[in-house]
Parts: C-alpha cells; sequence; structure tokens
C-alpha cells in the first residue's frame, strides 16, 4: 500500500467560468456512482494540467521527488521507474 503524500493547503482565485465548468465535470463523474467533491474535481483537474505542461516543456518528473504517481500527459498512469543508484 502507498503512502498518503502530505498535503498543503492553498487558496487560489479563479474565474466563475471555470468553476462551472469544474461542476459540470462533477455532474458527470457522479453519474457514473462516483460521489466527488468540487476539490477533489480541482485536484484532478489540476494534476491533469502539471502534467500536460512538463510533458510541454521536457520535465521529467519522479515519483521519488514527488511522492506521487506519475501521468502521460493524457492523465494516464505511468509505469513506475527504477531509481537510478546514488554513488558515494
Amino acid at each position: 500500500m502507498r503512502e498518503k503524500e502530505r498535503t498543503v493547503q492553498t487558496a487560489v482565485r479563479m474565474p466563475q467560468s471555470w468553476i462551472a465548468r469544474l461542476e459540470v465535470v462533477a455532474a458527470a463523474l457522479e453519474k457514473t456512482g462516483l460521489d466527488v467533491s468540487q476539490a477533489a474535481v480541482i485536484r484532478v483537474a489540476l494534476a491533469r494540467g502539471i502534467a500536460v505542461l512538463e510533458a510541454e516543456h521536457g520535465i521529467a518528473t519522479s515519483t521519488a521527488t514527488t511522492g506521487a504517481s506519475e501521468t502521460t500527459a493524457k492523465g494516464e498512469k505511468k509505469p513506475a521507474r527504477k531509481r537510478a543508484k546514488r554513488s558515494k
């Protein structure tokens, strides 16, 4: 079982139109039987957006530094990579 990553609370202002779009996504997810909060939808959207930006700019993420699983630009989970051995 993977250890839960530490979270940090943050606040951000966003346009009402974004909130409306997130609510539509949440409603669509609820139709599949999932009970989702607005915060959960925001976290998923942000995680996928970060993955897209990283891919666009050639930034490699590491589960060793983030503690989270990596995703592709489409938001799909990447297979875990083996850590490189550090020389002493």
